[in-house]
């Protein structure tokens, strides 16, 4: 079997949708990344329509629904697998779509995450440091 050499183009667009990704965050841009998300999944979708299965298609429509301004699937995708959807920030609500989310499928969960604002960071301690 030979590989399918449209493949390299969608390898290459997705390495730039991970660029595009990071510029987006490292800016602070949260609509930008979230259409980057967006872009990834449709072309995972465009490699191989079994990428984004059934139960991402229905979870994708209800994040639609929901107001989201990115969604992705992860990994290899299939009718397995985890998404990751970026809502906006409403404490008040997002417990709302978690439960919208959990009733759209009997295998749906949800789990809430934040993005950090200053990323990881690490701390030097001296040597004679004793906690109290």
């Amino acid at each position: 079997m030979q590989a399918n050499p449209g493949y390299r183009k969608h390898l290459q667009t997705l390495a730039a949708c991970a660029d595009k990704g990071r510029e987006a965050l490292l800016s602070g841009n949260l609509e930008a990344f979230g259409r980057t998300m967006i872009d990834n999944t449709e072309i995972q979708q465009s490699m191989d329509a079994d990428l984004v299965g059934s139960r991402a298609k229905k979870l994708i429509s209800l994040a639609k629904s929901l107001g989201a301004s990115g969604y992705k699937v992860n990994g290899a995708g299939g009718d397995g697998g985890s998404m990751t959807l970026l809502l906006p920030p409403n404490f008040e609500l997002k417990h709302k779509w978690i439960e919208a989310i959990k009733s759209a499928h009997r295998e749906f969960a949800g789990i809430s995450v934040n993005i950090a604002p200053v990323g990881f960071r690490r701390w030097k301690v001296s040597a004679d440091f004793r906690p109290s």
